[in-house]
């Protein structure tokens, strides 16, 4: 860690892995092998044993031995190895035990159950996530896909501790706003010379949905690293303490990035089918379509188009927020002269997101389809109106 004169606010300097210890991540991986079937218990104390002490011989140390074996682990799988459903099992035994000594209880839960009564105690407990037998991924792990992944996972896990985030891309902004529209980040857009400049609220500004929320914030930043020249701050909270995270282009992550396999949010499926069933006419069009005012970008969610192209209403979906956001959001909103209609979850449509003629309050993640294209046909008379005085 390092003081920033500017802030008086400590700097976290990540330890990241580098090619020099890729030495002990393929002991990592050659001792994988040896997992495979094994209870997930077992798997921390085997790699704290053989792992650890060849990681603090290169240097590193036990964190980052487990903290390698743990992002590998989210490629594994597990199974519940038992000839009969643990909990089966366990009904049997315990109504068994009413009456009866342990043994006694073994004996008959064997005779019911068709089982060895070594297998019934060995298989009482298997569905517990401990117990379940390991499942290798479909490829084996290298060192160098380890070293990429682990860097990736320790600049996530700080940012999932943020409150705010200034990021900037200076080419190819796009990939990296698609992907915050995409998974409805709180996020504003600002151009300026050096390039565009995304704000993004952090998982620790939200009262709620944290979890979530910080999972998608997770994934921006693997977006972000794929464009040239960008750079980052973030204002971290850590143990109660203000830190500040500064990433650039010279930080050792990968730059291998795919967006998610679906282009739109599961808010815009459902509206695209109600509007098919709806047989209105307007259709869903997902061009990249941005409007400016000022210096601030705005990124519509999408357009809705009405028959025969005859109209064009920008359509922009409000989740998650915090009260900073919600302001800016705002403040934006008001300063579009497209027609626009802004879809907001009903947990927060009060102020100036209250319901009304361009405003729409949605719940449990679906879109009114109807009340949307008749917001839709409203604003495009209105608009028509107002061209003609």
């Amino acid at each position: 860690m390092g003081r920033d004169p500017a802030t008086s606010v400590e700097r976290i300097v990540p330890t990241w892995l580098s090619s020099g210890d890729e030495v002990w991540l393929a002991a990592l991986v050659a001792e994988l092998d040896a997992l495979v079937g094994e209870p997930a218990s077992s798997a921390d104390d085997r790699v704290r044993d053989v792992v650890g002490h060849l990681a603090r011989r290169h240097g590193a140390g036990m964190k980052q031995a487990l903290g390698a074996w743990t992002v590998e682990r989210r490629r594994w799988k597990s199974r519940v190895a038992s000839p009969v459903p643990p909990p089966r099992i366990r009904e049997v035994l315990f109504a068994s035990r009413v009456g009866r000594s342990r043994g006694e209880a073994l004996a008959e839960s064997s005779r019911v159950l068709g089982l060895s009564e070594a297998t019934i105690e060995e298989c009482l407990f298997a569905d517990r996530a401990g117990a379940r037998r390991l499942v290798p991924p479909t490829t084996a792990a290298t060192p160098r896909e380890l070293v990429d992944r682990y860097n990736l996972a320790l600049a996530q896990a700080l940012l999932m501790r943020s409150t705010r985030i200034v990021a900037l891309v200076k080419e190819h902004a796009r990939s990296a706003v698609r992907y915050a529209k995409l998974r409805g980040l709180m996020a504003t857009f600002e151009a300026r010379d050096e390039g565009t400049v995304i704000e993004l609220s952090g998982p620790l500004a939200l009262f709620h949905e944290t979890t979530k929320y910080g999972h998608a914030l997770a994934g921006f930043l693997a977006a972000l690293a794929v464009t040239p020249a960008w750079s980052l701050r973030a204002e971290l909270l850590l143990r109660g303490e203000r830190h500040e995270l500064v990433l650039d282009a010279t930080a050792p992550l990968p730059r291998t990035h795919a967006l998610p396999a679906a282009a739109d949010s599961e808010v815009e499926r459902r509206l695209a089918i109600d509007l098919r069933r709806l047989r209105s006419g307007w259709e869903i069009s997902r061009e990249d379509t941005v409007v400016r005012v000022g210096r601030r970008l705005f990124f519509p969610d999408f357009t809705l188009v009405a028959p025969e192209g005859r109209a064009r209403v920008l359509v922009e979906i409000v989740g998650y927020w915090d009260p900073d956001y919600l302001a800016k959001k705002i403040e934006a909103l008001a300063a579009v002269r497209t027609p626009i209609v802004v879809c907001v979850d009903e947990r927060h449509a009060t102020g100036a997101l209250a319901p009304r003629h361009d405003v729409l309050a949605y719940r449990k993640g679906r879109v009114d389809a109807a009340a949307l294209v008749a917001a839709a046909e409203r604003l495009t008379k209105d608009s028509s109106r107002d061209a003609h005085g």
